[in-house]
Protein backbone atom coordinates (compact mmCIF):
# COMPACT_ATOMS: atom_id res chain seq x y z
CA UNK A 1 0.00 0.00 0.00
CA UNK A 2 1.35 3.68 -0.70
CA UNK A 3 3.06 5.37 1.88
CA UNK A 4 1.31 8.77 2.45
CA UNK A 5 3.02 12.12 1.96
CA UNK A 6 1.58 14.95 4.60
CA UNK A 7 -0.20 17.42 2.70
CA UNK A 8 -0.09 21.14 3.48
CA UNK A 9 -1.40 22.19 6.91
CA UNK A 10 -4.93 23.18 7.18
CA UNK A 11 -5.88 26.45 8.09
CA UNK A 12 -6.41 26.64 11.65
CA UNK A 13 -8.72 29.58 12.29
CA UNK A 14 -11.76 30.82 10.08
CA UNK A 15 -13.95 33.54 11.12
CA UNK A 16 -17.45 34.48 9.57
CA UNK A 17 -17.45 31.86 7.25
CA UNK A 18 -19.56 30.07 4.77
CA UNK A 19 -21.04 26.77 5.39
CA UNK A 20 -18.79 26.05 1.74
CA UNK A 21 -15.93 27.68 3.27
CA UNK A 22 -16.38 25.75 6.30
CA UNK A 23 -17.17 22.32 4.66
CA UNK A 24 -14.04 22.63 2.68
CA UNK A 25 -11.43 23.43 5.65
CA UNK A 26 -13.46 21.32 8.05
CA UNK A 27 -13.14 18.27 5.50
CA UNK A 28 -9.38 19.11 5.13
CA UNK A 29 -8.70 19.02 8.77
CA UNK A 30 -10.52 16.08 9.34
CA UNK A 31 -7.92 14.17 6.81
CA UNK A 32 -5.21 15.58 8.68
CA UNK A 33 -5.86 14.79 11.96
CA UNK A 34 -3.89 11.82 14.02
CA UNK A 35 -4.88 10.53 17.57
CA UNK A 36 -2.76 8.89 19.34
CA UNK A 37 -3.09 6.96 23.27
CA UNK A 38 0.20 7.75 24.83
CA UNK A 39 1.76 6.28 27.80
CA UNK A 40 2.39 9.11 30.15
CA UNK A 41 6.19 8.28 30.15
CA UNK A 42 6.42 8.31 26.40
CA UNK A 43 4.89 12.25 26.01
CA UNK A 44 8.21 13.54 25.64
CA UNK A 45 9.49 17.26 24.81
CA UNK A 46 12.78 17.89 22.58
CA UNK A 47 13.36 21.68 22.19
CA UNK A 48 10.25 22.06 23.79
CA UNK A 49 8.21 19.85 20.73
CA UNK A 50 5.98 16.60 21.71
CA UNK A 51 8.89 14.10 20.23
CA UNK A 52 6.73 10.61 18.86
CA UNK A 53 8.83 7.68 18.53
CA UNK A 54 8.34 4.27 18.47
CA UNK A 55 4.65 4.78 17.56
CA UNK A 56 3.14 1.68 14.93
CA UNK A 57 2.89 2.83 11.28
CA UNK A 58 -1.51 4.02 10.43
CA UNK A 59 -3.10 1.73 8.51
CA UNK A 60 -5.85 4.46 6.36
CA UNK A 61 -8.12 3.55 3.39
CA UNK A 62 -5.75 5.82 1.08
CA UNK A 63 -2.33 4.24 2.42
CA UNK A 64 0.12 3.97 5.68
CA UNK A 65 0.69 6.98 7.65
CA UNK A 66 4.06 7.01 10.08
CA UNK A 67 3.24 9.10 12.70
CA UNK A 68 6.88 9.80 14.17
CA UNK A 69 8.30 12.69 14.55
CA UNK A 70 8.48 15.88 16.06
CA UNK A 71 5.18 18.15 16.65
CA UNK A 72 5.31 21.75 17.44
CA UNK A 73 2.56 22.53 20.66
CA UNK A 74 -0.18 25.02 20.30
CA UNK A 75 -0.92 27.68 23.36
CA UNK A 76 -3.72 25.63 23.97
CA UNK A 77 -1.75 22.12 23.78
CA UNK A 78 0.48 24.15 26.04
CA UNK A 79 -1.94 24.36 29.10
CA UNK A 80 -3.53 21.24 28.78
CA UNK A 81 0.25 19.39 28.86
CA UNK A 82 0.71 21.26 31.91
CA UNK A 83 -2.66 19.98 33.75
CA UNK A 84 -1.54 16.84 32.61
CA UNK A 85 1.40 16.85 35.02
CA UNK A 86 0.12 19.41 37.48
CA UNK A 87 2.65 22.16 36.38
CA UNK A 88 1.36 25.60 37.12
CA UNK A 89 0.42 26.89 33.48
CA UNK A 90 2.14 30.18 33.84
CA UNK A 91 5.22 28.91 35.08
CA UNK A 92 5.46 26.41 32.00
CA UNK A 93 4.40 29.43 29.60
CA UNK A 94 7.35 31.20 30.88
CA UNK A 95 9.81 28.38 30.52
CA UNK A 96 8.52 28.17 26.86
CA UNK A 97 9.53 31.68 26.53
CA UNK A 98 12.38 32.01 28.45
CA UNK A 99 14.15 28.50 28.90
CA UNK A 100 12.79 26.09 26.56
CA UNK A 101 15.85 23.65 27.77
CA UNK A 102 14.04 23.51 31.43
CA UNK A 103 10.80 23.25 29.66
CA UNK A 104 11.83 19.37 28.36
CA UNK A 105 13.42 18.74 31.61
CA UNK A 106 10.12 19.25 33.86
CA UNK A 107 7.95 17.55 31.09
CA UNK A 108 9.93 14.89 30.94
CA UNK A 109 10.95 14.50 34.02
CA UNK A 110 7.06 14.52 35.48
CA UNK A 111 5.84 11.95 32.49
CA UNK A 112 8.10 9.53 34.22
CA UNK A 113 7.71 9.85 37.15
CA UNK A 114 5.84 6.82 39.08
CA UNK A 115 3.12 8.79 39.98
CA UNK A 116 2.29 8.54 36.40
CA UNK A 117 3.15 5.43 35.75
CA UNK A 118 -0.65 4.27 34.80
CA UNK A 119 -2.01 7.58 33.55
CA UNK A 120 -2.56 7.79 29.52
CA UNK A 121 -2.98 10.54 27.73
CA UNK A 122 -4.78 10.88 24.03
CA UNK A 123 -2.78 13.10 22.13
CA UNK A 124 -4.67 14.91 19.27
CA UNK A 125 -2.57 15.93 16.43
CA UNK A 126 -2.49 17.33 12.97
CA UNK A 127 0.12 15.54 10.57
CA UNK A 128 0.77 18.03 8.11
CA UNK A 129 3.57 19.90 6.21
CA UNK A 130 3.74 23.33 8.30
CA UNK A 131 5.85 25.62 5.92
CA UNK A 132 6.71 27.96 8.67
CA UNK A 133 8.11 25.10 10.72
CA UNK A 134 9.98 22.51 8.05
CA UNK A 135 11.32 20.95 10.78
CA UNK A 136 8.26 19.33 12.32
CA UNK A 137 5.75 16.56 10.99
CA UNK A 138 2.54 18.63 12.45
CA UNK A 139 0.36 20.02 14.88
CA UNK A 140 -0.10 18.73 18.69
CA UNK A 141 -3.16 20.10 19.31
CA UNK A 142 -4.80 18.66 22.36
CA UNK A 143 -3.56 16.49 25.63
CA UNK A 144 -6.71 14.85 26.97
CA UNK A 145 -7.86 11.68 29.32
CA UNK A 146 -7.41 8.39 27.26
CA UNK A 147 -11.99 8.21 28.17
CA UNK A 148 -12.52 11.59 25.62
CA UNK A 149 -15.53 10.16 23.63
CA UNK A 150 -15.19 11.19 19.77
CA UNK A 151 -16.16 15.01 18.73
CA UNK A 152 -15.77 16.13 15.64
CA UNK A 153 -15.96 19.34 13.82
CA UNK A 154 -16.97 18.10 10.42
CA UNK A 155 -19.73 16.01 11.87
CA UNK A 156 -21.15 18.77 14.07
CA UNK A 157 -21.30 20.92 10.73
CA UNK A 158 -23.20 17.97 9.09
CA UNK A 159 -25.16 17.14 12.36
CA UNK A 160 -26.69 20.83 12.41
CA UNK A 161 -27.58 21.28 8.80
CA UNK A 162 -29.59 17.47 9.03
CA UNK A 163 -31.14 18.55 11.77
CA UNK A 164 -32.38 22.05 10.71
CA UNK A 165 -33.74 19.97 7.83
CA UNK A 166 -35.31 17.19 9.82
CA UNK A 167 -37.06 20.09 12.53
CA UNK A 168 -38.89 21.23 9.22
CA UNK A 169 -37.61 24.52 8.55
CA UNK A 170 -36.01 25.16 4.83
CA UNK A 171 -32.43 26.11 4.50
CA UNK A 172 -33.06 28.84 2.23
CA UNK A 173 -35.33 30.77 4.97
CA UNK A 174 -31.72 30.44 7.21
CA UNK A 175 -28.83 32.17 7.27
CA UNK A 176 -25.82 30.08 8.22
CA UNK A 177 -22.56 31.02 9.33
CA UNK A 178 -19.37 29.98 11.23
CA UNK A 179 -16.18 30.61 13.15
CA UNK A 180 -12.99 27.96 13.59
CA UNK A 181 -10.42 28.87 16.44
CA UNK A 182 -7.82 26.93 18.01
CA UNK A 183 -10.27 25.69 20.99
CA UNK A 184 -14.41 25.79 19.34
CA UNK A 185 -16.02 25.34 16.40
CA UNK A 186 -19.12 27.66 15.99
CA UNK A 187 -21.95 27.54 13.77
CA UNK A 188 -24.64 30.21 13.88
CA UNK A 189 -27.95 30.20 13.03
CA UNK A 190 -30.58 33.02 11.50
CA UNK A 191 -33.75 32.81 10.98
CA UNK A 192 -34.86 36.52 9.96
CA UNK A 193 -38.73 35.07 9.22
CA UNK A 194 -39.51 34.14 12.60
CA UNK A 195 -39.48 37.39 14.35
CA UNK A 196 -40.72 39.35 17.07
CA UNK A 197 -41.56 43.00 18.32
CA UNK A 198 -39.12 44.84 21.36
CA UNK A 199 -39.73 48.56 21.38
CA UNK A 200 -39.12 48.84 24.78
CA UNK A 201 -35.30 46.80 24.18
CA UNK A 202 -34.70 49.18 21.29
CA UNK A 203 -36.72 52.28 22.29
CA UNK A 204 -33.80 55.24 21.26
CA UNK A 205 -31.77 53.30 20.14
CA UNK A 206 -29.17 54.20 17.31
CA UNK A 207 -27.87 52.04 15.16
CA UNK A 208 -23.54 52.59 15.30
CA UNK A 209 -22.96 50.44 11.95
CA UNK A 210 -26.19 51.71 9.89
CA UNK A 211 -28.15 54.99 9.62
CA UNK A 212 -31.01 53.21 12.04
CA UNK A 213 -32.58 53.98 15.12
CA UNK A 214 -35.46 52.43 17.79
CA UNK A 215 -38.34 54.66 16.60
CA UNK A 216 -41.74 53.59 14.88
CA UNK A 217 -39.74 54.06 11.59
CA UNK A 218 -37.15 51.74 11.95
CA UNK A 219 -37.99 48.66 9.77
CA UNK A 220 -41.69 49.85 10.08
CA UNK A 221 -41.47 48.18 13.75
CA UNK A 222 -38.40 47.60 15.92
CA UNK A 223 -38.08 43.73 15.39
CA UNK A 224 -36.16 40.59 16.77
CA UNK A 225 -35.36 37.08 14.95
CA UNK A 226 -34.71 33.98 15.96
CA UNK A 227 -31.43 32.24 16.34
CA UNK A 228 -29.09 29.73 17.74
CA UNK A 229 -25.58 28.83 18.25
CA UNK A 230 -24.04 25.21 17.75
CA UNK A 231 -20.56 24.67 19.64
CA UNK A 232 -17.98 22.42 20.13
CA UNK A 233 -14.62 21.27 20.26
CA UNK A 234 -12.18 18.81 19.03
CA UNK A 235 -9.78 19.91 21.86
CA UNK A 236 -11.43 19.28 25.32
CA UNK A 237 -12.38 23.37 26.05
CA UNK A 238 -16.13 22.66 25.80
CA UNK A 239 -18.87 20.20 25.34
CA UNK A 240 -21.42 20.20 22.60
CA UNK A 241 -23.97 23.17 23.33
CA UNK A 242 -26.66 24.73 21.81
CA UNK A 243 -27.50 28.17 22.78
CA UNK A 244 -30.37 30.19 21.68
CA UNK A 245 -29.93 34.12 20.02
CA UNK A 246 -31.78 36.80 18.90
CA UNK A 247 -30.78 39.18 16.83
CA UNK A 248 -31.39 42.93 16.23
CA UNK A 249 -32.72 43.40 13.11
CA UNK A 250 -31.34 47.45 12.77
CA UNK A 251 -27.93 46.76 14.02
CA UNK A 252 -27.57 43.22 13.61
CA UNK A 253 -26.84 42.66 17.06
CA UNK A 254 -27.11 39.33 18.57
CA UNK A 255 -27.37 38.05 22.10
CA UNK A 256 -26.97 34.49 23.87
CA UNK A 257 -30.17 33.73 25.92
CA UNK A 258 -27.77 31.61 28.05
CA UNK A 259 -30.05 30.75 30.54
CA UNK A 260 -31.33 28.14 28.36
CA UNK A 261 -27.91 26.50 27.26
CA UNK A 262 -28.28 22.64 25.79
CA UNK A 263 -25.18 21.33 26.71
CA UNK A 264 -23.94 17.52 26.03
CA UNK A 265 -21.02 15.62 27.82
CA UNK A 266 -20.43 12.65 25.37
CA UNK A 267 -17.51 10.06 27.58
CA UNK A 268 -16.31 7.65 25.65
CA UNK A 269 -14.68 4.33 26.46
CA UNK A 270 -11.41 3.81 27.75
CA UNK A 271 -8.80 4.04 24.83
CA UNK A 272 -5.91 1.65 25.25
CA UNK A 273 -2.42 2.35 23.49
CA UNK A 274 -1.69 3.24 20.07
CA UNK A 275 -3.42 4.77 17.32
CA UNK A 276 -7.45 5.73 17.92
CA UNK A 277 -9.89 4.79 15.24
CA UNK A 278 -12.90 6.10 15.67
CA UNK A 279 -14.93 3.32 14.22
CA UNK A 280 -17.82 4.07 12.04
CA UNK A 281 -20.92 2.90 13.96
CA UNK A 282 -19.62 4.87 16.65
CA UNK A 283 -19.06 7.97 14.89
CA UNK A 284 -22.69 7.68 12.88
CA UNK A 285 -24.62 6.63 16.27
CA UNK A 286 -23.06 10.19 17.54
CA UNK A 287 -23.80 12.10 14.55
CA UNK A 288 -27.64 10.54 15.12
CA UNK A 289 -27.47 11.78 18.38
CA UNK A 290 -26.50 15.39 17.90
CA UNK A 291 -28.73 15.45 14.35
CA UNK A 292 -31.62 14.85 17.28
CA UNK A 293 -30.09 17.28 19.28
CA UNK A 294 -30.57 20.05 17.19
CA UNK A 295 -33.75 19.16 15.46
CA UNK A 296 -35.44 19.36 19.03
CA UNK A 297 -33.19 22.75 20.02
CA UNK A 298 -34.62 23.85 16.03
CA UNK A 299 -38.21 23.22 17.48
CA UNK A 300 -37.69 24.80 20.86
CA UNK A 301 -35.88 27.98 20.22
CA UNK A 302 -36.52 29.05 16.50
CA UNK A 303 -40.28 29.53 17.21
CA UNK A 304 -42.31 32.87 17.05
CA UNK A 305 -43.36 31.85 20.85
CA UNK A 306 -39.73 31.82 22.20
CA UNK A 307 -38.82 34.44 20.70
CA UNK A 308 -41.39 36.65 22.22
CA UNK A 309 -41.42 34.94 25.39
CA UNK A 310 -37.79 36.14 25.50
CA UNK A 311 -38.38 39.65 24.62
CA UNK A 312 -40.79 39.68 27.45
CA UNK A 313 -38.03 38.67 30.26
CA UNK A 314 -35.52 40.77 28.71
CA UNK A 315 -37.86 43.76 28.49
CA UNK A 316 -38.66 43.62 32.27
CA UNK A 317 -35.16 44.73 33.16
CA UNK A 318 -34.14 47.47 29.98
CA UNK A 319 -35.59 50.44 30.90
CA UNK A 320 -33.68 50.57 34.21
CA UNK A 321 -32.35 54.30 34.23
CA UNK A 322 -28.54 54.65 33.99
CA UNK A 323 -27.58 57.79 36.03
CA UNK A 324 -24.26 57.89 36.85
CA UNK A 325 -22.89 56.43 33.45
CA UNK A 326 -19.27 56.25 34.47
CA UNK A 327 -20.12 54.66 37.95
CA UNK A 328 -22.23 51.72 35.93
CA UNK A 329 -19.81 51.62 33.56
CA UNK A 330 -16.64 50.48 35.37
CA UNK A 331 -19.23 48.19 37.89
CA UNK A 332 -20.08 46.47 34.60
CA UNK A 333 -16.65 46.41 33.47
CA UNK A 334 -15.25 44.39 36.54
CA UNK A 335 -18.17 42.58 37.19
CA UNK A 336 -17.53 41.09 34.15
CA UNK A 337 -14.47 40.33 33.56
CA UNK A 338 -13.66 43.13 30.79
CA UNK A 339 -10.18 44.30 29.89
CA UNK A 340 -9.62 47.68 30.05
CA UNK A 341 -9.84 48.42 26.37
CA UNK A 342 -13.02 46.70 26.42
CA UNK A 343 -14.22 48.90 28.98
CA UNK A 344 -13.30 51.93 26.97
CA UNK A 345 -15.30 50.49 23.92
CA UNK A 346 -18.20 49.81 26.10
CA UNK A 347 -18.28 53.27 27.48
CA UNK A 348 -18.04 54.61 23.47
CA UNK A 349 -20.81 52.20 22.33
CA UNK A 350 -23.10 53.44 25.42
CA UNK A 351 -22.72 56.69 24.43
CA UNK A 352 -23.33 56.69 20.77
CA UNK A 353 -26.45 53.97 21.11
CA UNK A 354 -27.99 56.96 22.99
CA UNK A 355 -30.11 54.69 25.54
CA UNK A 356 -29.26 55.95 29.26
CA UNK A 357 -31.00 52.53 30.41
CA UNK A 358 -29.88 48.58 31.46
CA UNK A 359 -31.09 48.04 27.72
CA UNK A 360 -28.28 50.41 26.57
CA UNK A 361 -25.68 48.68 28.13
CA UNK A 362 -27.30 45.38 26.43
CA UNK A 363 -26.96 47.03 23.31
CA UNK A 364 -23.82 48.46 23.70
CA UNK A 365 -22.06 44.71 24.35
CA UNK A 366 -23.99 43.11 21.38
CA UNK A 367 -22.81 45.93 19.15
CA UNK A 368 -18.88 46.28 20.75
CA UNK A 369 -18.28 42.40 19.87
CA UNK A 370 -19.28 42.85 16.18
CA UNK A 371 -15.50 43.91 15.63
CA UNK A 372 -13.46 41.85 17.76
CA UNK A 373 -11.55 39.74 15.11
CA UNK A 374 -11.18 37.13 18.30
CA UNK A 375 -13.72 34.67 17.84
CA UNK A 376 -13.89 32.99 21.05
CA UNK A 377 -13.82 36.86 23.14
CA UNK A 378 -16.67 37.44 20.63
CA UNK A 379 -18.87 35.21 22.12
CA UNK A 380 -17.66 34.94 25.44
CA UNK A 381 -18.39 38.80 25.60
CA UNK A 382 -21.57 38.26 23.81
CA UNK A 383 -22.86 36.27 26.22
CA UNK A 384 -22.88 38.74 29.28
CA UNK A 385 -24.86 40.87 27.77
CA UNK A 386 -27.79 39.56 29.29
CA UNK A 387 -26.18 39.41 32.72
CA UNK A 388 -24.57 42.37 32.24
CA UNK A 389 -28.28 44.29 31.77
CA UNK A 390 -29.52 42.61 34.50
CA UNK A 391 -26.61 43.62 36.76
CA UNK A 392 -27.90 47.12 35.81
CA UNK A 393 -31.13 47.00 36.66
CA UNK A 394 -30.31 45.28 39.95
CA UNK A 395 -28.04 48.65 40.54
CA UNK A 396 -30.77 50.82 39.67
CA UNK A 397 -33.23 48.91 41.90
CA UNK A 398 -30.52 49.30 44.97
CA UNK A 399 -30.09 53.11 44.04
CA UNK A 400 -33.85 53.89 44.38
CA UNK A 401 -34.47 51.68 47.47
Amino acid sequence: MTTLTRQLLAPQSARNASPQELYQLLSLQRSQVVDLILPAEKVQLLNGKLEVSGAEPILREDGVLDPNGSYRLTSHADGQLAGQFDIPVRYLRRLRDENVDLLDFNVNSWAQHESYAEKKILARLFWANDPEHPDVVGVARSFLSNRYGARDNFDALASTIAGVRDAGLAADSLRFHGDLTEKHFYVVIDAPEIQGYAHKLVENYRSPYRNAHGGEDAFNLPIVSAGLIVKNSEVGSSTLSITPRIVIRICNNGAQIAKDVVAFRHTGARLEEGAVDWAGDTRAALNQLQQKQVRDAVKTFLTQDYVEKTVRELEAESDAPVNDIPKVIEAVTQEFGYTEAEGKDLMNFFMDGGQRTAGGVFNAVTAMVQGYEDADRAYEVEASAVPAMAFVAKMAQEVAA
